[in-house]
């Protein structure tokens, strides 16, 4: 047979284990350790025009005493090769023709076995093979080439700790636990068998949707969460057959790998006070590829998808990874904390904590304070935006050794190159509602709106919500263009059910704003407010305001007047039993209030406040409010109440 081909280099088609290290050419591949007795990956010839008589292998990389492989193939295959006890070279003979090629070294690792007391060898690393044959709670992360379960051993990974393996998780008998918080991470795409469990620990109350993904096969809804009611386990369909939407599941249907679900609290849970529940996955860990259809369209562009693995993965690494379907710059997810109860059967607030390129953000104040930091939990749903309709993947290279605490029910890393000054402002009453947005300036972000540097906000029917303006989106979170201007601008806008209070404040920064002065210009008021010296609070009428607020970095407006009043700054608003009078920053010195027919109603001098309340008064309903301010200014307003 005649077997020509091109021969630059030879590789091995996957890694079984760590310690790769790169040959000269010409060359068979990259060396290779594998674990003890396990049988290696193929082998494959890329390369200049050569003919393969034969392959061999050694014990040195002289090739001293060599052993033919009757193969004349490009591919070596592991069958071929077959299980190795020491480490061996590998080589093609190629015809007379072409010179030989460097061989390629696998390293065969050795086994050690924990007893239940001790390690009978050295301590497992990346190239060992740990059997555990008695019981093990861990103390430490591990790292292993392969993990073998025998002996009904009965083996725990505590919280906050990773167990490491290059290859194979197999659990022949005996249990293998994971605590909630604790980490499985796989190197390489091997097959996995025997069943593991995995904890993840949470809060809810009996109304409350938690936001799941399974990180083991064959999961079923019901027995995953067997006190929720039967009706209330739901997905999102995306596609739009038959209906864009929540769509009602089974409380049999198995979990899909990388697909999100919601799933209500146990109906024997208070509807009020938060609940502690710890969720158990029990099955054949995931590990590999696992790809999903995702849909951006005219409906939604919103999926709701999971991190299928028993560890932490990286949503900027999925973003990178996924560039055709989640955009150049990527795009943005959304994580459901359930912080505020169910209200008159509705979610109040959207509820949802935001996070892409630029940073994250946290929506509403409750049990989920954390703002997202690019860590995706193990056992973690969210909804992410599709810049593209197709398919995303998974990957075992988007898996974190540890970092899996943020779970919604740390913080990735800013890569050297990517610059980011952030700030994030908090709008929020007494009442509790409250919103939070952040603006960064950020490498490769421009003025322009882009997925991944800008998200959108997310709305629920929310009574309060506050946002950045760019042109004609509404943005939770902003990315803008580097270098920093200070004689940049952004418009902030928000939106209100409620009459009411609300205050802004710069609740944490980074980079350069560490130093940078930030300003609220209140266009209605004419105030400029220096946000480092204190919270901005101010109030409004119900409705959408999208131009009363800027936010700067300089004070242009030390002329301005602010003692003359502006009959729009004055609001005069009903809030439960009384009416409230806001004059802004100008004090008013007297209120006087008559009803349709002119009657006199109240009449109140020497107030000197910029906001004075009284209690409602019984009329036809309008009422005429006259406003005096401390230099004698007059001014009437109409009201209903």
């Amino acid at each position: 047979m005649n077997n020509k081909f091109h021969f630059l280099h030879m590789v091995i088609v996957f890694l079984s284990c760590a310690g790769i290290t790169n040959a000269q050419t010409p060359l068979i591949g990259p060396n290779q350790i594998i674990c003890n007795s396990i049988q290696p990956a193929d082998i494959v010839l890329s390369g200049t025009a050569a003919e393969v008589i034969k392959w061999q292998k050694a014990a040195n990389s002289s090739f001293t005493d060599p052993i033919d492989i009757p193969n004349t193939t490009t591919i070596l295959t592991g069958a071929s090769i077959g299980s190795l006890t020491e480490t061996t070279w590998f080589r093609p003979v190629l015809d007379t023709d072409y010179p030989d090629m460097q061989p390629a070294k696998v390293e065969v690792g050795t086994v050690t076995r924990w007893n239940g007391t001790a390690w009978d060898n050295e301590l497992p690393d990346t190239s060992t093979t740990a059997v555990f044959t008695g019981n093990y709670s861990s103390t430490a992360s591990v790292d292993a080439c392969k993990v073998i379960i025998v002996n009904d051993a009965q083996v725990i990974i505590n919280t906050n700790h990773t167990l490491t393996v290059q290859n194979s998780v197999e659990v022949t008998s005996g249990t293998l636990l994971f605590e909630s918080n604790a980490s499985l991470v796989q190197i390489s795409n091997a097959l996995n068998s025997g069943n593991i469990t995995y904890k993840r620990n949470t809060v809810m109350r009996k109304y409350d949707y938690t936001y799941w993904s399974s990180p083991v096969a064959s999961v079923a809804l019901n027995l995953f969460s067997p006190l929720t009611s039967p009706s209330t386990f739901y997905w999102w369909n995306a596609y739009g057959t038959p209906s864009f939407g929540w769509t009602n599941l089974s409380a049999a249907s198995i979990m899909d790998p990388a697909k999100g679900y919601i799933i209500r609290g146990p109906e024997t849970f208070s509807t009020t006070t938060l609940t502690s529940w710890t969720g158990e996955f029990t099955g054949v860990p995931n590990n590999g590829d696992y790809p999903i259809d995702v849909y951006s369209n005219e409906s939604t562009a919103f999926n709701l998808l999971g991190n299928p693995y028993p560890s932490a993965i990286s949503a900027d690494e999925f973003m990178d990874e996924n560039t055709a379907t989640m955009g150049e710059f990527g795009t943005t997810f959304y994580f459901w904390t359930h912080n505020t109860p169910i209200t008159d059967n509705n979610y109040a607030y959207s509820d949802y904590a935001a996070y892409n390129k630029t940073g994250g953000i946290m929506v509403a104040e409750g049990a989920n304070n954390n703002i997202p930091s690019g860590n995706i939990a193990a056992g973690q749903g969210f909804m992410v935006k599709a810049i593209t309709t197709g398919v995303a993947t998974f990957t075992n290279q988007m898996r974190i050794t540890g970092n899996n605490e943020q779970f919604y029910r740390q913080n990735i890393n800013a890569t050297p190159t990517t610059e980011k000054h952030r700030l994030w402002l908090d709008f929020k009453n007494e009442q509790g509602q409250f919103k939070e947005i952040l603006v960064g300036y950020i490498t490769n972000a421009t003025n322009n709106y882009e997925d991944g540097f800008d998200g959108p906000i997310a709305e629920a029917g929310n009574p309060v919500s506050f946002y950045s303006v760019n042109t004609t989106n509404k943005l939770s979170i902003q990315g803008r263009a580097l270098p920093f201007n200070a004689n940049d601008e952004v418009p902030l806008g928000y939106k209100t059910n409620t009459a009411s209070t609300y205050t802004i404040t710069l609740s944490h920064f980074d980079g350069l704003f560490t130093q940078q002065a930030v300003y609220l210009e209140d266009t209605l008021l004419q105030v400029f407010h220096n946000l480092r010296d204190s919270p901005y609070s101010f109030s409004t009428l119900a409705g959408t305001f999208d131009t009363r607020f800027v936010l700067r970095y300089n004070n242009s407006t030390l002329g301005v007047n602010h003692d003359v009043l502006n009959a729009d700054a004055i609001l005069i608003y009903k809030e439960q039993q009384q009416i409230v009078i806001n004059t802004g920053v100008v004090p008013m010195s007297g209120v006087t209030v008559f009803d349709s027919a002119g009657r006199l109603l109240l009449h109140k001098e020497a107030i000197n406040l910029t906001e004075f309340k009284f209690n409602t008064i019984v009329t036809n309903g309008l009422l005429v409010v006259q406003v005096k301010t401390i230099d004698n200014q007059i001014i009437s307003k109409k009201i209903i109440q």
